[in-house]
Formats: C-alpha cells, structure tokens, sequence
C-alpha cells in the first residue's frame, strides 16, 4: 500500500492515542514488523476558555450527526433514567429535558476533515520529516449530507417511541460560544461513540468542570478516570443511566468530580503540556538525526 510505504519514510509517527497506536500497528502490519511505530502525542484544550462553571439539569452529549456515535445511546439513557426508582421517587427528574444541538463547521474544516481521513479511519497522524437537560451536540449537521439529515430524523422518531420527545429540543446549529455555554452550564457530558481513536469532547468537558460518562474504550480510557472526573461504563442505556443517576442524586459529586476534571486537564492535557511534549519529539528527532 502507497499510504504504508509513504508513512514509513517519515523521521517521527505521532498519533493521537495508545488506542490509535495499536490501531496503526493492526492495519500497518509490514511497518509493525519492522519495528515502526507511532509515538502518542495527545491533543490538548485551551482551558481558560470556559467560564465560571454553573450546574443545572442539563446533560450534554457533543457528537457529529453520524450513525457511528452512538447518539441514540444518550437518548435511551434518558428514558431508563426516568423509570429508575430511586430516581424518579426523588423528584430529582423534575425539570430536566434533553436538548439535542449542533455546531456550526465552516465548509473549509469540513474539507480538511476529509482530506486528512486515512486508511487507518482516524484524522491525520502527525509525519514530521526534516531533510437536566441532556444536550446532545453533534457537530457539524450538514442538510446536504443524507446521513446527517437521515440520522436525525432517526433520532427524532427514537425520542418518541421513548416517550421523551416533549422533553427534546433540537437545534441543529450552534456557535463556538453557545456551545461552551451549554458545557458550562451542564450538568455532566454524555460521550456515546464507541471505539473512539481519542475524542476531544471529554477534555472539553473536563476543562470545564463537568464530570463525563462515557464508554469503556478508546480514547476516553485514556483520559477519563473512572470514579474520579467521571464514569466509564458499557455502552448499553442501562449502564449509562445508573451513571447518569449518581450524578443527578448528588451534586456535591458532580462538583468534587468538576474540579478534579479541571485539575486533570490543566495537568496532563493543556495546550502548554502539548507544546512541552511536542517540542520534545522534534528536539530528539534532532538529536537522532544529527547523530
């Protein structure tokens, strides 16, 4: 493959994830058994941008308008949520909806996004050579793609075989802005792709305070800490909405994880960490080269 042999001629392979390092090692076989492989340089968020954190019953799920992430997930764990005992006997269901929400991408990101795609189904590796709401956001809802006008529409009718449609608000476009007002102001972020190469949406969430449930692999494994700024469970509606309800049962657990989510980001995962760690890379592949 021309995308193989091209990739191993580069000095350093960054990727994004252990998960997306062992990715490349399954479809990059030949470069694998020479003993090429990818070094994990994870992305980062710039912290300061979120503003105070406030918590209302509000869960937010950021995603694209894609059959591979899972949305319908979120919507299900709402409706369980309601039939659970202990929850709905508390009264603590009383005011929460689920508003499902996209972002805005400017036609250029969306071109990028294709161009970088590979064969290894993950944005651009890095080659350097040198001679109570639950909010679902997906990113990006684009009319002219069927998928995206399909799958809403699937997700559309799901809310009303669930029953939760009158607790539903679409809103297929939202600014950078909005969008980071709703992280701020939710009550955690429901991330539902499953095998996900890293995922962004949790660090965003994370930097803002709010704890995440998310699904038990790919690269949240590697970002969320389970019980500590958030849960990792199985992606099933039952799962997620057991999750769901120690959160909205306890807010001083949603605050206490807030802020070891914030602290968690701002140590392993800030832009300044990204720039330490890339600077480092280049500076070996330096060294290695002129050596």
């Amino acid at each position: 493959m021309l995308e193989e042999a091209t990739t191993g001629m580069a000095d350093l392979i960054l990727v994004n994830s252990r998960f997306t390092a062992s990715t490349f090692a399954n479809t990059f076989k030949l470069l694998n058994s020479r003993g090429i492989q990818p070094a994990v340089l994870y992305p980062a968020v710039n912290v300061e941008q979120f503003d105070e954190s406030t918590s209302y019953k509000n869960f937010l799920s950021i995603n694209r308008f894609e059959r591979k992430k899972n949305i319908e997930l979120a919507i299900s764990s709402f409706s369980i949520l309601r039939s659970l005992q202990d929850v709905s006997e508390g009264q603590y269901l009383a005011g929460a909806s689920l508003t499902i929400a996209g972002i805005f991408v400017p036609d250029s990101r969306r071109q990028i996004r294709c161009h970088r795609k590979s064969a290894l189904g993950m944005g651009t590796r890095m080659l350097l050579s040198f001679p109570y709401k639950i909010s679902v956001i997906p990113g990006g809802f684009d009319k002219r793609l069927r998928e995206n006008v399909d799958y809403l529409e699937e997700l559309k009718s799901l809310a009303e075989r669930e029953g939760v449609s009158d607790r539903i608000n679409f809103i297929t476009s939202c600014s950078t802005a909005e969008r980071n007002a709703l992280l701020s102001q939710c009550l955690c972020v429901l991330y539902t792709p499953k095998d996900e190469h890293f995922g962004i949406v949790p660090l965003e969430a994370m930097a803002a305070q709010k704890p995440v449930i998310a699904c038990n692999s790919g690269g949240p494994v590697e970002t969320v800490k389970d019980g500590v700024t958030g849960f990792l469970c199985d992606p099933t509606p039952q799962d997620f909405s057991l999750a769901m309800a120690k959160l909205i049962k306890d807010p001083s657990v949603v605050d206490k994880m807030g802020r070891e989510a914030r602290q968690h980001v701002s140590e392993s995962f800030s832009t300044k960490v990204f720039g330490q760690r890339l600077n480092q890379y280049l500076i070996d592949v330096v060294r290695r080269k002129s050596e």
